[in-house]
């Protein structure tokens, strides 16, 4: 058996947000492929990668691609932004007969798999961790087995009947997965968020999986249940990896919420001290959920920034969303991340339901009062499987449009009642220029950050600048 896996191509509208863009967050390898690859490898089966968005690679440059190696299965992980040329790449495979058998996976399957599988060119959808279930169907398709019995796939029958087999419970011990197959990748391809400096040799490592705050506007909780944690040992055995195998000392930790068990934390950033691996890295933090101690022991171990989900400045938007916590919790752990002299990010969203111009407001008037090093600002996306997308529809607040223009940043996706799409892209320019272009922040980052000023700052400068005419002339 030869198996491809793909991670498809983005269309990239001309918009007038995307213009405006700030592109700070780096090319990240896919390690859900290479934990796929990595399991294939293992049992024997022959595998290839190809990553379209590292690689800057068309439609067509895929198909080109997948003619070449001549794939007996195609595993093709879906993001909702992707799903559209997903479909579009999958039907020229089999109309070219490229390959006999095409396979889809990844969060936006998970949830829209009974829907996916009517179109006529797809053959399976691998509904939550790919790992087991993706190397149990290739065995089943080699040995001819009875396909019922794999669990986690969707599939038609020879009658065209849809079969949906029982789930497959979450690994239990994520230490049986072997390391991701990083040899199958072009790492040199990879590059650190601005947070790391934008820097090469990069990779990300995934410690844990799983969240148990349910946020509203999020799946990951229903696609990965509540967190899941490596063993210490195992997580250093990979850093050790990929510093020692591949020179790379600069890696994001993509984890929903790596910090959630302080004391699994701080045992790693010990054990990052104790090994002499001499990284820089960055992870998602909690606000609330930092302590002086954790954060002294990130820091020793190398950490350089924290991202913190801070999303709204109205209270009555963050209890809405489920956030857990309060507007005046967010400066005291900023504070204290800022004490510990660890840089900070802070991710912002725009366009929730019920929201109003005045809570826009609320948001980039919070925004204003922190010292934070970065800043990200999203337009509001009803993404399938969140409570998000079920408030939507429950309550007909969701336009009518193909999924490709609901997740484009470009477009209205949720009918709000007070604000418009100028209102929304208006805000959101709006928060980062007036956050950014303050002297008391330039200042902050020519002495805090100056090599990031020498390789962002002029690129950043201009879009801020065009965004602000943008505004002014709208």
């Amino acid at each position: 058996m030869n198996c491809l896996l793909i991670i498809p191509p983005e269309i990239d509208k001309k918009s007038l947000y995307s213009k405006t863009k700030l592109n700070q967050e780096g090319v990240f390898p896919p390690l859900g492929l290479a934990y796929i690859a990595a399991v294939l490898k293992n049992s024997g089966i022959k595998v290839k990668i190809i990553d379209s968005l590292a690689e800057k690679l068309t439609e067509e440059e895929v198909l080109y691609k997948i003619n070449d190696n001549k794939p007996d299965l195609i595993g093709i992980t879906v993001l909702t932004q992707q799903i559209k040329t997903t479909i579009s790449i999958v039907e020229k495979i089999k109309k070219n007969k490229l390959s006999k058998c095409i396979a889809l996976g990844g969060p936006h399957i998970h949830f829209e798999h009974s829907s996916v599988i009517k179109n006529e060119y797809v053959d399976f959808c691998v509904r939550g961790e790919g790992e087991i279930t993706f190397k149990e169907l290739t065995e089943a398709l080699i040995y001819n087995d009875n396909l019922s019995k794999v669990k986690g796939i969707t599939y038609k029958d020879k009658k065209d009947n849809t079969i949906i087999t029982e789930d497959r419970p979450f690994i239990p011990n994520l230490d049986d997965i072997p390391f991701p197959a990083r040899d199958l990748l072009n790492n040199s391809l990879y590059n650190s968020p601005i947070s790391l400096g934008g820097k090469k040799p990069f990779t990300s490592i995934l410690a844990t999986r799983g969240c148990p705050f349910g946020c509203h506007f999020c799946s990951l909780t229903k696609m990965w249940g509540h967190q899941r944690r490596r063993s210490v040992e195992n997580v250093l055995n990979e850093i050790e990896e990929v510093h020692k195998k591949y020179n790379i000392k600069i890696i994001s930790f993509i984890d929903d919420l790596l910090v959630l068990n302080k004391k699994w934390a701080i045992e790693l950033c010990k054990g990052i001290c104790e090994r002499g691996l001499n990284i820089k890295w960055d992870c998602c933090g909690r606000i609330n959920l930092m302590s002086k101690e954790l954060l002294k022991e990130m820091k020793k171990a190398g950490c350089e920034c924290i991202i913190y989900g801070i999303e709204f400045g109205n209270q009555r938007i963050l209890d809405f969303v489920g956030k857990g916590f309060k507007v005046e919790d967010v400066p005291r752990t900023i504070s204290m991340t800022n004490q510990a002299k660890i840089s900070v990010k802070g991710l912002f969203m725009m366009g929730y339901p019920t929201e109003t111009k005045d809570t826009l407001q609320d948001t980039i008037d919070l925004a204003k009062k922190l010292k934070m090093d970065y800043i990200a600002v999203s337009l509001v996306a009803p993404y399938p499987g969140t409570d998000l997308y079920s408030y939507c529809l429950e309550h007909n607040l969701l336009q009518n449009l193909p999924w490709i223009d609901i997740m484009q940043l470009s477009f209205k996706a949720i009918k709000l009642k007070q604000l418009s799409i100028d209102d929304l892209i208006k805000y959101s320019n709006k928060i980062n220029w007036e956050y950014m272009l303050r002297f008391s922040y330039i200042i902050r980052m020519l002495f805090k950050h100056p090599m990031q000023i020498i390789f962002f700052g002029s690129k950043i400068f201009m879009k801020l600048i065009l965004s602000k005419k943008i505004y002014n002339s709208t």
